[in-house]
């Protein structure tokens, strides 16, 4: 009995539950033609359109504009005037209905002492008894060049050219701001942001779309959700991104990333670049200071940098090419090359295989089940120090290298050929000994690898 009263209560629960839900659809979406259309995100069916305009004097610096269903957009025009064109779209069959209903669809303005406030009466005719007429409207506004527009919108684009400032916001939409003198500040939701031309920093925030930056004097802030990124010439940009992509060329300030499951590709980033992602890979070229970059199940590639390195991988190869600063990177799990490192390296590794070729400067390597290959083409004349667990080790001497050499194994072959090594006393796996009349310390030590250290002139170490 017990059982089948819990079971009658949890139907009654679901039943209630339903009613509730189908309720608050009704009040929210509404049923019938426009409540349909509205799910939708558009309206569908026979149309007619009509056209209005009204100028009126402008006094005060912004206009604030709100709209759904239908588009914004705002371009300057004479000063002290503020020029409105309405375009009605009226979902009916019959025209002489459509244009009956389209005389009731007006414009409101009001003033709050900063701004022209600028709205249909959508809400009003929506709101009478029995309102089921599908219609969008597209306003087309002229201000003056020094005037801040603000724009709120639903179910429509947003286009805004030539103002001193922008804040925006809408859904199911594009956002496009251009030439703007002063600060942008756009939210979309399930839509495109183009910013191209801005004079002031600029703040993004967009779910659902992609996002396209050029031109912009001020720092750029952006926050994207679901989207690909591209920006071209920018002063600086913090960017966070999830499930999307970014592309950058020609940035002149610092650039912050942060990431997940996000492919990154930046080119000629000239200040600081710091990049966190993951699941995906990472692409930088022509950085002109310090790179930081973390990345977790993802490659990396980083090819010509001016500064300083510091990378930290896991599940991932890291390519490394042409870095004027010291690198320090760690790397789990993945296959390192690098090549032309003009200020050294400290690399831990694990597992696979790193491989360093035309470096200079001091190199420590601690690595774990992973191969070791240092080929050099200068002379060593810094120091090179090398700990290996399980794993080998292998060196390339060029001529007229100087350095002390202390090489062993525990578990492993020790074998040096090497013309000029002038032999000291070693323990048993270790041997030691002069190069070119000795100088820098060269000390290799592996468990369980064998280590191998060859002249450049003689075996090529295969």
């Amino acid at each position: 009995m017990r059982a089948r009263k819990i079971l009658l209560l949890i139907g009654i629960l679901a039943i209630g539950a339903t009613i509730e839900a189908t309720w608050r659809a009704r009040e929210e979406l509404g049923f019938g033609a426009t409540g349909w259309r509205i799910l939708s995100g558009e309206f569908h069916g026979p149309s007619h359109r009509f056209q209005t305009e009204e100028v009126r004097a402008l006094s005060l610096p912004g206009v604030s504009v709100k709209n759904e269903f239908g588009s914004v957009r705002v371009v300057s025009g004479a000063a002290g005037e503020l020029r409105v064109r309405l375009e009605k779209r009226v979902y009916v069959g019959r025209e002489v209905e459509a244009e009956e209903f389209a005389r009731r669809v007006v414009l409101l303005f009001s003033e709050d002492g900063e701004s022209v406030e600028l709205r249909t009466n959508r809400e009003e005719l929506l709101a009478e008894p029995g309102a089921d007429v599908g219609f969008e409207t597209a306003l087309e506004i002229a201000v003056p060049l020094e005037t801040a527009v603000r724009v709120s919108a639903r179910h429509s684009d947003v286009d805004v050219t030539g103002v001193a400032a922008l804040t925006a916001a809408t859904t199911d939409g594009r956002i496009s701001a251009n030439g703007i003198a002063g600060p942008v500040d756009v939210q979309n939701r399930d839509g495109a942001v183009d910013v191209i031309g801005v004079e002031g920093p600029v703040t993004v925030r967009n779910r659902h779309g992609d996002v396209l930056l050029e031109r912009i004097a001020g720092s750029v802030d952006a926050h994207v959700l679901h989207g690909e990124v591209s920006g071209r010439e920018l002063a600086s940009l913090t960017l966070q991104l999830r499930d999307g992509s970014l592309d950058l060329e020609s940035l002149t300030g610092e650039l912050q990333v942060r990431g997940s499951r996000a492919r990154v590709s930046i080119k000629d980033a000239r200040g600081p670049v710091d990049v966190q992602t993951s699941y995906a890979p990472v692409s930088i070229e022509d950085a002109g200071a310090d790179v930081r970059l973390e990345n977790r199940h993802g490659r990396a590639e980083v090819r010509r940098v001016a500064g300083a390195l510091t990378a930290k991988l896991s599940d991932g190869d890291a390519e490394i090419e042409e870095i004027a600063g010291r690198v320090v990177l760690e790397v789990r799990d993945g296959e390192v090359r690098g090549r032309q490192l003009e200020g050294g390296a400290a690399l831990e590794v694990w597992d696979r295989r790193v491989e360093l070729s035309a470096f200079a400067g001091r190199v420590e390597i601690r690595s774990r089940a992973a191969e070791v290959i240092l080929l050099p083409e200068l002379p060593i004349t810094d120091s090179v120090d090398v700990t290996s667990e399980d794993g080998p080790i292998r060196l390339r001497v060029p001529a007229r290298s100087r350095f002390d050499l202390v090489a062993g194994s525990e578990g492993g072959r020790v074998d040096v050929e090497l013309p000029d090594l002038v032999r000291g006393e070693g323990a048993d796996g270790v041997v030691e000994g002069r190069v070119g009349g000795g100088g820098a310390a060269v000390s290799l030590r592996s468990r369980r690898g064998d280590v191998r250290v060859f002249s450049s002139e003689g075996s090529s170490g295969g």
